[in-house]
């Protein structure tokens, strides 16, 4: 899945001086930032985490307050209130400086959505590096 920064950083097509033609660049390619976004991706440690459950006030506050008492950041988020009032959620977020091991984030995760009365699942970026070897 790409990031919000990789799917910036894919070419982008802008019209030719004089003509109405499109050629293919970079958009950062001018600002010489091209290999420097790509080397930044690559030191991230992306962890998915989904929210699900009975919409009530507070559950992004929750989550997101956990995330960042563990230094964990937030990559990227969306929610979404379905027409039957359940809440959900999908973040993607960098856990490379996390204070806290990948199982006891699952761990404490599940019991704040618990709490809250929510499903909380949390899944590392390379069980779907490996489903996609396979």
């Amino acid at each position: 899945m790409p990031s919000a920064l990789t799917k910036i950083t894919k070419t982008i097509q802008i019209p030719k001086k004089r003509n109405s033609s499109l050629r293919r660049r970079n958009f950062f390619a001018d600002f010489g930032v091209e290999s420097g976004l790509a080397d930044m991706e690559k030191q991230k440690e992306l962890v998915f985490i989904t929210v699900i459950g009975q919409d009530r006030k507070g559950v992004v506050a929750s989550i997101s307050g956990y995330l960042f008492g563990k230094d964990v950041n937030i990559v990227d988020i969306n929610q979404r209130i379905m027409t039957d009032g359940y809440f959900v959620m999908s973040m993607a977020v960098d856990a490379k400086d996390a204070t806290v091991s990948m199982t006891d984030m699952s761990r404490e995760l599940d019991q704040v959505g618990r709490d809250l009365g929510m499903q909380v699942q949390v899944q590392h970026e390379n069980v779907f590096r490996m489903m996609h070897r396979i």
